[in-house]
């Protein structure tokens, strides 16, 4: 368990990936209010429709959303404890640190959900320290006779 966790930390935290990506650019995606334009101020984000109808400048104002909630929801059955080369149950133990540790760089909220007979989950975190707790927690889950 110990070498899933830092292969993906190595992934996600190298220092070559990712460097070229570029910049989160627009105004986001929800609108927010409209409000009079200030002078001084980018004339590209003149809404021209409603400053036409109500004869002064207006500026659509939008709200990003940059914190997104990461959820993990793994069918747990037992054909998770098959594989011809490596486990499936490992695999997807790989997968959660990789996704948990990119969610936790860029301070997302992680949660897990083990699913099978009954519901096993694990509180939203955006703490590095609980993502081998979670990794470990797939990797040893008792696939075997579950639906």
């Amino acid at each position: 368990m110990k070498e899933i966790i830092i292969k993906a930390k190595n992934i996600v935290f190298d220092k070559l990936q990712g460097r070229h990506l570029s910049p989160l650019k627009g105004n986001g995606l929800d609108f927010k209010e409209l409000r009079e334009y200030i002078y001084g101020e980018d004339t590209k984000k003149i809404d021209w429709k409603i400053s036409a109808k109500l004869q002064k400048p207006y500026v659509k104002e939008f709200e990003e959303e940059r914190e997104i909630n990461i959820i993990l929801a793994i069918l747990a059955s037992g054909s998770l404890h098959f594989g011809s080369y490596r486990l499936k149950s490992e695999v997807v133990s790989e997968i959660v640190a990789i996704l948990g540790y990119s969610g936790v760089k860029y301070s997302d909220k992680i949660s897990l959900h083990l699913i099978s007979n009954k519901i096993l989950s694990f509180e939203p975190t955006k703490n590095i320290k609980s993502i081998p707790l979670l990794v470990e927690e797939v990797y040893n889950y008792k696939y075997l006779g579950k639906d």
